[in-house]
């Protein structure tokens, strides 16, 4: 440009690249005041990869010398071509000294073909942010990785403490990045990893990385997170735009934070078919004060919120929770679903601690789910709080809300070294659930579903203290084919939901203060007790129940039970002067070992015929011991059960699946008697007081077999 006032007619133009000066230029023509033209001074050639800086500037006009000096100059700094192949970082004669450089020239300039980014050894403390890349695909894509193969030796930490731009790697928007066998760790910080901006298809694997992170601003997506050994996975999208192509597998996770408040080790937030898979999960929370405030803490290994179709499989997860804090709760959860739909999560192992303080350890917590499967998961739970009594507890899976759920196959226990007992196995008040096949030991309540339309099938629940199985407030549940034993002190199932079925139950009572079998109360109205067997060995002369009507609920219908308690006590506890109206009651079996048939109307009833006189009830019902195999196994022995039973509709099988006779037994399962077989009912005559002499002593003796019984050999002993 002619800045001066006269007509310039000649210029020399000196310029330099990277401060080397080029060869001058001789500009000559006719330029006006003011006036401007471009002038090609010479020609550069530009290698890929490398930065720029150009300067120019004019020495004569004219043949004399400028007269102002301070417009003559112009220059352009940090112009770079763009990236295309391999290039090394760090080391002896690198293309880039740092990841600051590299990222820069990605950054500014952008790629032409895949990138390869070789990292050499060393520690390299910087902060590095990479965004959108030009020319960046599916193609060409962009990869960091260590030049030794081993993530331990080249590490990008930032060490300086920055709780506004806390991270060592920023990745700002940009897509198929790939980073592997690499260290990426953060000190004096919390995030090693930031993903944000609608970053998507970034691929970690075989790294060594402290916590990864992304904020619910964007939608990030397509994130692969494979064979790591990294910190906490915390990934948040939006609620309008959720994520999808998550994949997080075979990582060792190991997530602590010691300070009041949430950790995780996998947190996801709003994805679509997310997989968490085969990984390794420890998480830990604990903090020493809190300054006398309640401040809940929280610990997960892992958890889905408004997510979909996801999976969480064949991980092997370890909560703890560890504070002392004696004025509130702290939590340990195994795993949290909350606002999501169609999630499996399976072949789990989960164990959950919590100890100091008042300790909490959940394995599962549900809330606001649909469709999801919980199946196959072996849960481990045990507390040991410092807060005095009552500040440990252990709860199993609790499902707060939502519907067609299934809970399956699932092993839910205390530790082998815990002293507690499960506060409950399954608590559910979601409708239309399917618990089956569980297997629940030592717990206060094992099963207790409050929602409508569920089915409890097929669980074995063992040495419980409260209630086996527990149903109130919703209707139409189906209980059927679970086995309860071990329960002292509680009911094996209680009754409480209305137009519900109890049917082929095995359920064993013990111990020496209240032992029920089958209660049913308040809000049972209309439901069906059938085909069920109960075994009570509970000694209590009194609190020992096989059945119980704590209320005079209508519509019952209670039929081919086996109703028998081995421990002295009550075969059927009403204590009315009446029996509940529009009610059906018959086929069943009575059988108390001190001939306690029934309370009736405050008074004892020892005989089944007196019992019918008064209740009106019960007039094909049978009062014989059902031989049971075992305390626990209650198959029968007793031919006087065998086809006696009436069909029921709907049900056709028995506990083990096996199609009912017609006529069907009494009793929860099919029996078939075998061809010869005598025994003996009981005695004839002998009762207390005994008086003082020679007795006969009388026996019954029953053809138990389907052959005609012509001789039989009996033993007896004094």
């Amino acid at each position: 440009r002619n800045q001066g006032t006269s007509v310039m007619n000649s210029a020399s133009i000196n310029w330099s690249v990277n401060n080397v000066a080029q060869v001058p230029y001789i500009w000559t023509g006719i330029l006006l005041g003011s006036d401007s033209t471009v002038v090609i001074v010479g020609n550069y050639d530009f290698l890929p990869g490398n930065f720029y800086g150009i300067r120019s500037w004019t020495v004569t006009v004219n043949g004399q010398q400028d007269c102002n000096r301070r417009n003559d100059t112009s220059s352009i700094n940090n112009l770079a071509t763009p990236l295309c192949g391999t290039y090394t970082i760090g080391g002896a004669s690198p293309n880039f000294v740092n990841f600051t450089e590299a990222s820069n020239a990605l950054n500014v300039a952008g790629i032409t073909c895949p990138v390869i980014f070789r990292v050499r050894n060393g520690t390299y403390n910087e902060q590095v942010e990479i965004g959108q890349i030009l020319g960046s695909s599916s193609v060409n894509t962009i990869t960091f990785e260590s030049e030794s193969g081993d993530s331990s030796l080249a590490v990008l930490n930032y060490q300086t403490a920055n709780t506004f731009r806390d991270y060592s790697l920023s990745l700002n928007g940009i897509k198929y990045l790939t980073v592997r066998k690499l260290g990426v760790l953060r000190t004096n910080g919390q995030q090693s990893v930031l993903i944000q901006g609608g970053s998507h298809h970034l691929s970690f694997s075989n790294n060594k990385l402290g916590n990864i992170y992304s904020p619910n601003t964007f939608c990030d997506s397509a994130l692969s997170f494979v064979n790591n050994a990294c910190g906490s996975i915390d990934l948040n999208n939006p609620s309008s735009a959720p994520a999808s192509g998550i994949f997080i597998s075979q990582n060792k996770i190991v997530s602590s934070l010691s300070s009041i408040g949430v950790n995780y080790g996998i947190n996801l937030v709003s994805t679509v078919g997310s997989i968490i898979d085969r990984n390794t999960i420890s998480s830990s929370i604990n903090a020493t004060a809190n300054g006398g405030a309640c401040s809940s803490p929280q610990n997960y290994g892992v958890q889905l919120s408004s997510c979909a179709k996801g999976s969480i499989t064949n991980n092997t997860i370890s909560s703890t929770s560890s504070h002392y804090f004696n004025n509130c709760w702290h939590n340990s959860y195994g795993l949290g679903l909350s606002n999501s739909a169609s999630v499996l999560v399976s072949n789990n192992i989960v164990n959950c601690y919590s100890n100091n303080g008042k300790a909490n350890s959940n394995a599962m917590t549900v809330s606001s789910c649909n469709y999801a499967v919980i199946s196959d998961n072996t849960f481990s739970l045990s507390s040991n709080g410092s807060g005095g009594t009552g500040s440990s507890t252990i709860l199993g899976i609790d499902f707060s809300s939502g519907s067609n759920s299934v809970i399956q196959n699932n092993i839910i226990a205390p530790d082998a070294g815990s002293a507690l007992r499960l506060v409950y196995g399954i608590q559910s008040s979601a409708d239309t659930m399917s618990l089956l096949s569980n297997t629940i030991t030592q717990s206060s309540i094992g099963i207790d579903t409050r929602g409508k339309y569920s089915v409890v099938k097929q669980n074995t629940i063992k040495n419980t203290q409260g209630a086996g199985i527990s149903i109130s407030g919703g209707v139409n549940q189906r209980i059927s084919e679970n086995r309860i034993s071990g329960l002292f002190d509680g009911k094996g199932i209680s009754v409480g939901a209305s137009n519900s079925l109890v049917a082929n139950n095995y359920i064993q009572t013990e111990g020496a203060g209240n032992s029920v079998g089958i209660s049913v109360g308040n809000g049972g109205t209309l439901s069906k007790v059938v085909f069920n067997s109960v075994n009570v060995t509970g000694t209590d002369p009194t609190y020992g129940r096989a059945f119980e009507l704590t209320s005079l609920v209508p519509s019952l219908t209670i039929k081919n039970n086996i109703f028998a308690n081995n421990g002295g006590g009550y075969a059927a506890y009403i204590p009315f002067s009446s029996m509940p109206t529009g009610s059906s009651w018959d086929y069943n079996c009575y059988y108390s070992s001190s001939d306690k048939i029934a309370f009736y109307n405050l008074s004892e009833i020892v005989r089944l015929d007196s019992f019918r006189l008064r209740t009106r009830v019960d007039s094909s019902s049978k009062s014989v011991n059902p031989y049971f195999n075992s305390v626990t196994d209650l198959k029968i022995n007793h031919i006087l059960l065998n086809n006696t039973a009436i069909a029921i509709p709907g049900i056709t099988l028995d506990i083990d699946s096996t199609f009912r006779n017609s006529p069907p037994d009494i009793g929860a399962k099919e029996y078939s008697p075998c061809f010869s077989d005598a025994g003996i009912d009981g005695f004839v005559g002998l009762q207390n007081p005994m008086t003082p002499g020679i007795h006969s002593i009388r026996v019954i003796l029953r053809n138990q077999g389907t052959s005609v019984m012509n001789s039989a050999s009996i033993n007896w002993s004094v």
